[in-house]
């Protein structure tokens, strides 16, 4: 399943002329441990409104020295404007595999996922840190569940971060919604610099970007 998703999303690629590009490339840390990377490749052509992404994670937890806890994640999706068109996602939980695949059709967004069918309204946002326009939704798709979850997004004021070594002004916003716990920071200019979780066991998972 995993190679036919690959494939899949390497001949959409190759299949466009993109007029621009821009990746997100993010440090993981564990309660201050490093344990991976997730990265974000935002293909772009402004002209026909059209965008391709592709994220990959890889997240390793080490215990006395033995790999613990392993967890790899794949998305592909296709926007069309600020709505998702279509995803391709997989999801290696420590062993248990999780795939998502959705589509845009007329009479709305059909998502097919580890908890089943469903079909959403016609447009749609995932958790799409990249695009600030994300800050402004109220329910959102994940891609690892296929769910539309609910969520509720605040501004909670300006801090200094240090971004690649650098003080940098940001904003910061608290995402919450079920079993969710996230805050984000941007730069004045809408950049996507930090991410922060809470996850199991009340430990923190944070994005800081390369």
């Amino acid at each position: 399943m995993r190679s036919g998703l690959i494939a899949t999303s390497l001949t959409l690629g190759a299949a466009t002329a993109w007029a621009d590009e821009r990746v997100w490339q993010f440090r993981v840390l564990l309660d201050g441990d490093e344990v991976g990377t997730h990265s974000f490749r935002v293909s772009e052509d402004p002209a026909r409104g059209a965008r391709e992404v592709r994220s990959e994670a890889q997240f390793t937890v080490r215990f006395l020295f033995v790999n613990a806890y392993r967890y790899a994640h794949e998305a592909r999706e296709q926007w069309q404007g600020d709505c998702l068109a279509r995803i391709e996602a997989r999801t290696d939980d420590n062993g248990d595999i999780l795939t998502v695949r959705g589509e845009r059709r007329e009479n709305g967004f059909a998502v097919e996922g580890p908890k089943g069918r469903d079909l959403y309204a016609n447009c749609v946002m995932s958790f799409a840190y990249w695009n600030p326009r994300m800050l402004r939704q109220t329910r959102l798709l994940n891609s690892q569940t296929g769910l539309w979850q609910d969520v509720r997004i605040d501004a909670r004021g300006e801090e200094t971060l240090a971004v690649r070594g650098t003080p940098i002004k940001t904003r910061r916003y608290a995402l919450r919604g079920e079993d969710l716990q996230i805050d984000l920071w941007y730069t004045d200019a809408d950049d996507w610099v930090q991410l922060e979780s809470r996850v199991a066991g009340g430990r923190t998972l944070r994005y800081q970007r390369l």
